[in-house]
């Protein structure tokens, strides 16, 4: 029996109570009739509430990556932990189960959920295969657009690892006649023909966001912004591309 005991932290708070959260590091991989898409509903047990739910199960580096997002009242942010026992699997509130899961057939997911918010039942099928998780660790080459200025060349060193269930990157940028500068960010969104990331220097001077597409590795068009003293004082767009892993 695979048991996996792990935390499932916080990563963006999303409208109407909803969050996302990620499962990091463990010591063996999801079980694979778990891994895709999956959408779902949760209902009350007085049938007087509901909502929405949608759960991405992948593989990275042979570590599980789990993406929850969800109004369900009892998993309202922070930290949880969960723990796979084959394809059955339950999350707990400190030493509190708030919700149990297993797979009734094939593509389906049903189970219970219960805590001082509420009880019911919640559903899910998978909506489609997920891929394992494309590595975008190497150099990047790419260009930056600034509004009424030259476009500057730039190289990207980036580093991608799971760290407490997130997705991160970190590394340094090289803009032509400036210094080069620690980066940090995180990916997220992966699927067979794109992904989306965020990369930022520490003191917030340089923001930038975009979707890539996965083969070949490469953003066509980011958007980025310059900082001082939290207040934008320019931007533009970037396109970049993977020179070597």
């Amino acid at each position: 029996m695979i048991r996996l005991l792990v935390l499932l932290v916080l990563v963006l708070p999303l409208a109407c109570g909803q969050v996302r959260s990620s499962l990091p590091d463990a010591s063996a991989a999801v079980p694979s009739a778990l891994v895709g898409e999956w959408s779902g509903t949760w209902t009350s047990a007085a049938g007087d509430s509901g909502g929405d739910l949608a759960l991405r199960v992948q593989e990275f580096a042979g570590q599980p990556v789990v993406q929850l997002v969800t109004d369900l009242p009892c998993l309202s942010g922070g930290s949880f932990q969960l723990q796979f026992a084959a394809t059955n699997f339950t999350v707990r509130v400190g030493d509190t189960q708030v919700l149990a899961g297993a797979l009734v057939g094939p593509g389906a997911l049903a189970g219970q959920f219960g805590c001082g918010l509420g009880a019911g039942n919640w559903q899910a099928t998978r909506a489609r295969a997920l891929p394992p998780v494309t590595d975008l660790t190497g150099r990047w080459n790419g260009t930056l657009f600034f509004e009424g200025l030259p476009a500057a060349p730039f190289a990207l060193d980036l580093r991608m690892q799971l760290d407490s269930g997130v997705l991160r990157l970190d590394g340094e940028i090289f803009v032509e006649g400036s210094d080069p500068a620690d980066i940090v960010g995180i990916a997220s969104g992966f699927d067979d023909q794109a992904f989306e990331l965020m990369v930022t220097t520490p003191d917030g001077a340089l923001r930038a966001q975009g979707t890539g597409q996965v083969l070949p590795l490469r953003v066509d068009l980011g958007q980025f912004g310059v900082f001082a003293a939290g207040s934008a004082i320019g931007g533009g767009v970037f396109s970049m591309e993977r020179a070597a892993p």
